[in-house]
């Protein structure tokens, strides 16, 4: 058996390099979420993905911190997946990126994406929002909110989030 030297310091240098080039986007599967307390009844992790437990309707929250903005260059989009089998218009997930304020607890709301690309084919589905920031983390915190709706027994499952 040969052992080639140059070839697993090509494969560490594209491992690194790809690395890198994600550097400065947020991406977190939905398991790097909490489910709110409010929601806990309705809502459940499973495994890398959040969704409704089995009879559940109704409105339920979950929140993803943002815990390395400090390493972020100003982001511009939003990027939501997951699966929904439902066109139902009062069924949706609406994903809210916000900012508080350190000094004073404020909170606005920098961009929204929400689920009405979805086509309804229970496959996953990806959806996505232009914006512009500020971007500050010295003087804010940012984070996520997910809002889930589901009027029926069909369900939605959330897989991720990226901010890039």
């Amino acid at each position: 058996m040969r052992f080639y030297p140059f070839l697993i310091g090509a494969s560490i240098s594209a491992i690194v390099s790809a690395q890198e080039a994600r550097a400065d986007d947020y991406d977190t599967n939905a398991s790097g979420c909490v489910i709110n307390d409010t929601s806990l009844v309705k809502l459940a992790h499973n495994g890398t993905t959040i969704t409704y437990r089995p009879g559940q309707t109704g409105v339920a929250y979950v929140t993803c911190a943002i815990t390395h903005a400090s390493f972020m260059t100003a982001p511009s989009n939003l990027l939501l997946s997951y699966v929904d089998n439902s066109t139902v218009a009062n069924n949706y997930l609406y994903l809210s990126y916000a900012r508080m304020d350190k000094a004073t607890g404020a909170v606005s709301t920098v961009a929204v994406v929400d689920s009405a690309c979805n086509d309804g084919t229970n496959s996953p589905t990806f959806c996505t929002a232009g914006f512009t920031d500020s971007f500050d983390p010295s003087t804010y915190y940012y984070y996520v909110t997910i809002e889930f709706n589901r009027t029926s027994s069909q369900n939605m499952t959330l897989y991720g989030i990226s901010i890039y």
